[in-house]
C-alpha cells in the first residue's frame, strides 16, 4: 500500500481543501494520507474542511529559509513514499527537508502560475507537477517549466 504526505502551506484556499478531501475520501483503502500544515495560521480552517487528522511541522526562522524542522521526523513516523506539496512554500520546504523522496506538486490557483514558473525553474529535486487548468499547464509551459 503506498503512504502520502500531504503538506499544506498558508497558500492553501477551500478549492485545494476540497480537493484534498476529496483525494482521501476516494483512495481510502488503497493508499494511505496523512496531512501535515506547515504554517499553524490554516490548521484550524484545514481542519475543519479536510475532516482528517492533521500533523504539524510548522515552519521555522523566516520563510526564506524553508525550515521545518519536524518534517523529515514525520516522514519516518508515517512511513510516507510520497510527498504531495500543496502550494510552493510546501514544495520549497519539501525540497529542502527531504530532497530525496519523490513529490508531487499542487497547483490550483492561476494567480500563482508566474511566480510558482519561477520557482520551479529553480527546484533542487524533480517534482511532478499538477495544475488546475489547462491555461495554467500552458502559461508554466510557456515560462519555461518542462
Amino acid at each position: 500500500m503506498t503512504v502520502v504526505l500531504h503538506i499544506l502551506d498558508e497558500s492553501c484556499n477551500e478549492d485545494q481543501f476540497h480537493a484534498l478531501h476529496a483525494l482521501i475520501h476516494r483512495d481510502a483503502g488503497r493508499i494511505v494520507h496523512h496531512v501535515c500544515c506547515v504554517d499553524a495560521g490554516i490548521l484550524e480552517a484545514a481542519q475543519r474542511r479536510i475532516a482528517t487528522p492533521l500533523l504539524r511541522a510548522d515552519r521555522r526562522l523566516p520563510r526564506v529559509m524553508n525550515f521545518a524542522p519536524r518534517l523529515p521526523a514525520i516522514r519516518r513516523e508515517t512511513g510516507a513514499e510520497i510527498l504531495h506539496a500543496w502550494g510552493i512554500g510546501a514544495a520549497a520546504i519539501c525540497a529542502a527537508r527531504a530532497a530525496d523522496a519523490p513529490m508531487v506538486l499542487s497547483l490550483i490557483d492561476p494567480q500563482s502560475t508566474d511566480q510558482s514558473a519561477r520557482y520551479l525553474r529553480v527546484l533542487p529535486s524533480a517534482a511532478a507537477v499538477a495544475v488546475g487548468s489547462q491555461i495554467m499547464r500552458r502559461r508554466l509551459i510557456t515560462a519555461g517549466v518542462s
